[in-house]
């Protein structure tokens, strides 16, 4: 009995032993994080005193300078900081092109990858922009507000991101040789990766490969203003598309894709596009203020062009342009009525119907010197467009009209000639009132250039009203005097 409980006080001193030697070894595993959080913060804290003492402003202007050529400058902040991850901030930086400011950055935020960092190399993972701004000019001479002297400083920039998400872009594009400007503005851009093969002297838009989304809440013109503007951009080495890309113009609603090849000495672009429900109202607004018209009509295009400017661009494309529309009503005066008292009064003018028909499919260009503003201040009522075509070709910068016509509840007009944009004038442009076999019954004349036309008097081919004189027609044409066929298009009499 005594032994037993002998071994009974022994065994619970071993117990209590135990426990004890548990604990404490409970204690010292506990302690080893503790340890290396202790020496991680060591060691956080010797970086941040080592990163406080460099001179982050200095490095970044001068990495910037030496990459891109132009004149970086950082006026706010500059910090490099390695929680929650190791991150660059840089506040209100301004690129400088000699005199003239390039761009500017509200705010940037740079993102690394730690572990490579030990290892000596910088991996980005992230580039965050807010309040952007880019001006590109085109000056004078030819050369661009961003280019590098010819002879180059054999810079070699390569780098590849993950996320770059820019937000507030505003874009500015200047011609100085024409003094035409396009404008964007409230632009977000987001890409997924983006990279630039090295090469000196390189253009950046050739060594660029990048998968991209953007918007736009409106980009304009001198003619056109453009909003909700989106799409999704892609390509690598120089060849990009974008697809598909969408936005509101003219109260229509737009959808396309357009392809860019910057590996050519000029730029090129193929541009396939349609406009839905162009409100007649909208289309006109750019020419004359007041009431133009009511109803929708619809513009499609395929396009090929090349060159750094509007100039360029026009007296290179090639392809095709088209606007139709149906049950329009346009504030023009009563085109019939007019018509019916014409060969007593001749104070009617084709070439306001002509302007109408140049100025859908083709834009505003060829109609600068054309009043307009008379044009839609007729005080003698609208005219109701049954249907309209107005179809065109396009080849080295000269349209060729192809299917060009209107029919109203009375009459078929119809257009013919080549706009030359090339010389900026009017090639053989002719408007006339056709009969039922599509012969002129009334034709009218415009030349010389887009600025200053030359607009020759109306020429009566043959009579617009009266029963003897139709039939008189009619019969001369079963005798084998038939006219010369003025338009066989797709738009067939009412009758």
């Amino acid at each position: 009995m005594r032994s037993f409980r002998i071994r009974r006080v022994m065994g619970s001193e071993r117990g209590r032993l135990s426990g004890r030697l548990t604990v404490s070894a409970m204690k010292q595993t506990h302690r080893i994080p503790l340890i290396v959080l202790a020496a991680l913060a060591v060691l956080l804290g010797g970086a941040s005193v080592l990163l406080s003492r460099i001179d982050i402003r200095s490095r970044v202007e001068a990495a910037g300078n030496q990459a891109t050529g132009l004149t970086v400058v950082v006026a706010g902040d500059a910090s490099l900081r390695l929680l929650p991850a190791p991150h660059l901030s840089l506040q209100d930086v301004t690129i400088r092109t000699g005199d003239a400011e390039f761009g500017s950055v509200g705010s940037a935020n740079i993102r690394v990858a730690a572990w490579p960092l030990l290892t000596g190399n910088v991996r980005v993972t992230a580039i965050q922009l807010k309040d952007v701004s880019v001006t590109i000019e085109r000056r004078q001479d030819g050369t661009f507000n961003f280019s590098r002297p010819a002879s180059g400083s054999g810079v070699k920039l390569a780098a590849r991101t993950g996320n770059v998400s820019v937000t507030n872009l505003a874009f500015r594009y200047l011609n100085q040789q024409s003094e035409r400007e396009i404008v964007a503005r409230g632009c977000d851009l987001d890409t997924d990766d983006a990279r630039i093969a090295g090469g000196a002297g390189s253009d950046l838009l050739q060594q660029l490969s990048l998968t991209a989304r953007f918007s736009c809440a409106e980009l304009q013109n001198s003619h056109l203003h453009a909003t909700l503007v989106r799409g999704s951009v892609a390509g690598e080495r120089g060849v990009f598309k974008l697809e598909p890309l969408t936005l509101r113009l003219l109260g229509g609603e737009g959808e396309g894709d357009v392809e860019a090849d910057f590996t050519a000495d000029l730029p090129s672009y193929r541009i396939r596009y349609s406009i839905h429900r162009l409100q007649v109202d909208d289309l006109f607004r750019s020419l004359t203020s007041g009431r133009k018209g009511t109803g929708f009509m619809d513009f499609t295009t395929e396009l090929h062009m090349s060159g750094f400017d509007a100039e360029e661009l026009q007296s290179t494309a090639a392809g095709t342009a088209s606007l139709h529309g149906e049950a329009l009503e346009v504030a023009v005066g009563d085109l019939d009525e007019k018509l019916s008292r014409y060969a007593s009064s001749q104070s009617f003018n084709l070439i306001d119907v002509g302007a109408f028909f140049i100025a859908g499919p083709l834009g505003t260009a060829v109609t600068k010197g054309y009043d307009f503003a008379n044009l839609f201040q007729d005080p003698g009522g609208t005219t109701r467009i049954v249907k309209l075509v107005s179809h065109w070709s396009v080849q080295d910068g000269v349209a060729q009209a192809g299917d060009v016509a209107l029919v109203t509840p009375a009459n078929r007009l119809a257009l013919q000639g080549r706009l030359d944009f090339v010389n900026r004038q009017f090639d053989g442009v002719k408007v006339a009132v056709v009969d039922d076999e599509g012969c002129a019954k009334i034709e009218q004349r415009i030349s010389g250039s887009f600025n200053q036309p030359d607009i020759v008097k109306p020429n009566i081919i043959a009579s617009l009203v009266g029963p003897v004189s139709s039939t008189l027609a009619r019969a001369g044409r079963v005798l084998g005097m038939d006219c010369e066929v003025f338009y066989s298009g797709s738009l067939p009499p009412l009758n």
